[in-house]
């Protein structure tokens, strides 16, 4: 295949490592293989065993090993049985996918790098173990907290992978009201958004409950649905419905004022927005949404490759699964709460609305993104709105025994692409 007939100097290279090397052919090894010498392999960082790709680059002579895959998280632990948490399953499912596409595959913490290597996690014949490998060719930013991801030892180590020239993807959390400025301003979005305001005094609050009965009030940063108020009006009477220890708690105020003052102390902690609650239908007495998980393919074009529907708990305000919500099939919910003539174009519709989401949102921000999960609602007129864009959509759904997952498949073939490894 590559036309190597007698014996040559040449240089075997994994990311960062480099060596030169002689280089001979031999028909007792079978098609497809290059064998390496033991200390070759070691001086590379190569593992013995682990299934690994080669480019070979007959100008310069070289002979480029790869692609590694890095997911980096805020904390690992080793004496968990689930060491990284609720991603634990869904990154399990990576690394035995990166195995069968023979993609070197670590799991690693930010604050466990030196240098140009991590000391990481490998999957290992069935179990996590702990390996310091180098960095990896390509990594995947799955950092869940945003005081981590702001912290200075993250910046150094996002610095430390521009200067190694290594890709990483899904930049930076992106907060709520960012995403809304962006997405106004495409005009065929703009009609699907709710409206929305920074509530930053009590005229912004006077404001909206003029124009509508029932409001949500959202933390700028909030994910998974903390720190969601719900406030709807009766008769002068205004109820918000909140999050507390015991579960959800509401309180009742007879003016706009008494709700402001209930509501100062939180805005000045953290910015919130407002936007008007949408009426959706009631079969469920509960908060029904839409996930569409929008995926970069090999040739980075945006894939919307899975939808799925959340169903809240009842007498909750949110529909999130860490809040109790349970996981549906959006087809088969639609078909529930819509005409079933308009179930085609409306899923089509949604998918298309989340599709251009992830554009804009890619066109306006600095940094890679890879994955998005937009989230939609469906009024009772059959209308979707666009909530919320999350730039690290949760994983916690994944089952422990899953079968491969088409977006675990796409995301990895993404990361391939970025590493210069593409089919």
């Amino acid at each position: 295949m590559w036309k190597i007939n007698s014996s040559i100097p040449g240089k075997a290279t994994y990311h960062f490592l480099s060596k030169e090397i002689e280089v001979s052919t031999s028909a007792e090894l079978s098609p497809g293989t290059v064998q390496l010498h033991s200390r070759l392999a070691s001086e590379l960082s190569l593992s013995p065993g682990e299934k690994i790709r080669c480019l070979y680059r007959k100008k310069e002579n070289v002979f480029q090993f790869g692609p590694s895959l890095g997911v980096v998280l805020g904390d690992c632990s080793e004496i968990n049985e689930m060491p990284f948490g609720d991603l634990t399953h869904y990154l399990t499912e990576m690394a035995k996918t990166c195995e069968r596409l023979y993609c070197p595959f670590t799991v690693f913490s930010y604050k466990e790098t030196s240098g140009s290597y991590t000391e990481g996690f490998k999957y290992i014949e069935g179990k996590w173990e702990k390996s310091l490998t180098p960095l990896p060719q390509v990594i995947y930013n799955r950092i869940g907290r945003r005081d981590q991801e702001k912290s200075v030892q993250c910046k150094h180590f996002f610095q430390r992978l521009t200067e190694l020239n290594i890709p990483y993807f899904n930049e930076r959390f992106l907060h709520k009201w960012e995403v809304y400025n962006y997405l106004l301003n495409e005009p065929v979005l703009s009609p699907y958004l709710p409206e929305t305001k920074h509530l930053k005094s009590l005229a912004d609050l006077e404001q909206m409950a003029e124009k509508h009965s029932g409001l949500y009030i959202k933390p700028f940063t909030g994910r998974e649905g903390s720190g969601i108020i719900k406030v709807s009006a009766d008769n002068g009477i205004y109820f918000i419905t909140y999050p507390a220890d015991e579960g959800w708690q509401t309180k009742k105020v007879s003016s706009l004022k008494q709700l402001y003052s209930m509501l100062k102390g939180r805005i000045m902690r953290r910015p919130y927005i407002i936007q008007p609650m949408i009426s959706v239908n009631e079969k469920y007495k509960a908060p029904v949404d839409f996930r569409v998980l929008c995926i970069k393919d090999s040739y980075s074009i945006w894939k919307a490759c899975s939808a799925v529907a959340r169903v809240g708990q009842k007498n909750t305000i949110v529909s999130n699964l860490a809040k109790g919500g349970s996981q549906k099939q959006a087809l088969s919910i639609l078909e529930e709460i819509i005409p079933s003539a308009d179930v085609p174009h409306t899923e089509r519709l949604m998918h298309e609305l989340s599709l251009l989401c992830a554009y804009v949102l890619d066109r306006e921000t600095e940094g890679i993104y890879g994955e998005l999960g937009i989230d939609l609602m469906i009024d009772n007129e059959g209308r979707p709105w666009i909530l919320e864009v999350n730039i690290k959509p949760s994983k916690s759904e994944l089952p422990e025994a899953a079968v491969s997952l088409p977006s675990v498949n796409l995301i990895i073939l993404y990361a391939v692409s970025l590493a210069g490894f593409a089919d």
